[in-house]
């Protein structure tokens, strides 16, 4: 079993001694309202989804989170644009860094085979990112 990237919901099973903690088969993620940047609420519940719409919101969420900053996510989780800020790169330089960045944090989730048609515009201080995931459950565009 190896380390699970967070904050993809994980099942658990009590066998006799201990509780194990295993990563479904299927990944799932608590519904997200982008719109209104809040949980996606059911009858008054958290809902969830799976498979591509769960890695959809994965992936848009671990690229509006810097990586080491919240303790909640782990290490491995988030992007590292923002060491990016301050640096003295050509317009040019700094897009490809971008995109490394960008691949590297989309890549860490294992459902995730390969990031495609991958374009960041940095216009007016806003960096906006649309990417193509060839997933395990099929192809997601992204738009952040």
């Amino acid at each position: 079993m190896g380390e699970a990237v967070f904050p993809f919901i994980l099942d658990t099973y009590t066998t006799d001694s201990s509780t194990v903690l295993e990563e479904s088969a299927i990944s799932k993620e608590y519904a997200w309202d982008f719109d209104r940047d809040c949980f996606l609420m059911v009858d008054g519940k958290l809902s969830t989804v799976s498979g591509q719409e769960a890695i959809k919101i994965w992936a848009m969420k671990a690229l509006r989170t810097p990586r080491y900053r919240y303790l909640a996510y782990s290490w491995a989780y988030g992007h590292e644009l923002e060491n990016l800020v301050g640096q003295s790169l050509s317009q040019e330089a700094a897009l490809s860094e971008a995109k490394r960045y960008i691949t590297e944090a989309l890549k860490v989730n294992p459902c995730i085979i390969e990031v495609k048609s991958l374009s960041v515009d940095l216009a007016d201080a806003t960096l906006k990112i649309a990417c193509t995931l060839v997933t395990q459950y099929g192809e997601v565009a992204v738009v952040v």
